[in-house]
């Protein structure tokens, strides 16, 4: 007897198999195209790919995604029930991707997976749960943010300017004396 396997998203909508890669099968729902990797089923891939697979044509342009309603509760895995917790997959994704709390099962929405191909993270994609790489996002994200608010009060050309000026004093052998001096009130 086999268990079924709902949809996260999708309430009382069985999971059917789909072969997404050669080796690499998965469970897919057919209302809202998402996708369960097993963690077994993703390792078995993983250690099936070569060296020549791993750098996949990654490309950074623009790519459509499906979408889907977030859902209005937090997410369960089909697998086990246990949550789905929300990893960040990149700087310039707006999506991120669902790992389940126990069994390690991945749930990807719609054409997540393709996207992950398409940027060559899909070859590891135990390397996006770590936190090294999910700190490294947030101070990306951060240094994005805080350039943005630089920019919106300074304005465009006096933001370059001052990012010039720094760059030139960062490198200067005699910038505790320049900061000093430019910190210093007029006398």
């Amino acid at each position: 007897m086999s268990l079924t396997m709902n949809c996260p998203i999708c309430p009382n909508t069985p999971l059917t198999t789909k072969l997404l890669e050669s080796e690499l099968s998965a469970m897919t729902c057919p209302t809202c195209s998402g996708n369960f990797i097993s963690t077994e089923n993703y390792g078995h891939w993983h250690d099936s790919r070569t060296e020549a697979h791993a750098s996949d044509q990654s490309t950074k342009e623009p790519l459509t995604l499906t979408s889907t309603e977030p859902a209005p509760k937090p997410k369960h895995c089909p697998n086990c029930n246990a949550p789905l917790f929300p990893y960040r997959v990149d700087q310039d994704l707006p999506f991120r991707i669902d790992r389940c709390s126990h069994c390690q099962g991945i749930w990807l929405d719609g054409n997540e997976w393709e996207i992950l191909k398409s940027r060559g993270l899909a070859i590891n994609l135990p390397r996006l749960f770590t936190d090294p790489y999910q700190h490294a996002l947030q101070r990306a994200e951060r240094k994005q943010l805080h350039e943005t608010n630089l920019r919106a009060r300074f304005g465009d050309a006096d933001y370059d300017r001052a990012r010039e000026f720094k760059a030139w004093l960062d490198t200067h052998p005699e910038r505790p004396a320049i900061i000093a001096y430019l910190s210093a009130e007029e006398q």
